[in-house]
């Protein structure tokens, strides 16, 4: 009972923190509406958000670390890759052209296929196990942070597809703010489960079978 109200007031405290940050985000905007425009703050706060999610899933798949099983690590390391590369104009950036071509367009796409491919074999090669790191990442407060950043990209979605009838520059904070919460969802998930894992096994408090 100690662990779930434990988890209940750490998600608690970060949604504070993400109001204050909306206002914050909604203070800025009405100071210059361009900080929600294509590659302006907004669209940097969600590029930056999602590199250090992606740069802390790969910090589990050290060998030195007590580390949750690789697959596990890899596929979150490739979403936020994808979700990095989805807010990142590279084209735009000045890059050398091999960067480029991974980073957009056709490359892109063969890029994160292959690395999406290494990820469903490691699944399978851990099909026997399976189950077992499903259960066991439900109950963990990971899933409950991912979960609240797919809410807040649907709504993002939702501003996207115009399915309120909103001005376009209150619709197009709105998206970017929602977009931007997810991001930093996803980088509060990936602290407190690089600081769990720092300590112990996901799995070392599970039961022994007799």
């Amino acid at each position: 009972m100690k662990h779930v109200l434990s988890k209940s007031k750490l998600l608690a405290g970060h949604a504070v923190v993400c109001l204050a940050f909306v206002i914050l985000l909604l203070l800025a905007w009405q100071a210059d509406p361009g900080v929600a425009d294509e590659n302006r703050l907004l669209e940097n706060l969600q590029a930056a958000a999602l590199f250090l999610a992606l740069a802390l899933s790969l910090v589990n798949l050290a060998p030195l670390r007590r580390q949750p099983p690789p697959y596990i690590a890899a596929g979150l390391a490739v979403l936020f890759l994808s979700l990095f590369l989805r807010e990142l104009d590279v084209e735009k950036l000045g890059l050398p052209d091999v960067l480029t071509f991974l980073g957009s367009g056709t490359g892109r796409n063969l890029l994160l296929g292959l690395l999406w491919g290494v990820v469903l074999l490691g699944v399978l090669r851990n099909r026997h196990r399976l189950k077992e790191d499903a259960l066991a990442y439900l109950r963990s407060p990971l899933l409950y942070y991912l979960l609240a950043a797919a809410a807040f990209y649907l709504v993002g979605e939702a501003m996207d597809k115009k399915l309120l009838p909103l001005a376009k520059p209150v619709r197009v904070f709105w998206e970017e703010t929602a977009e931007c919460l997810a991001a930093f969802w996803c980088v509060l998930g990936t602290v407190v489960w690089t600081a769990a894992n720092s300590f112990r096994r996901p799995f070392d408090d599970k039961p022994k079978s007799r």
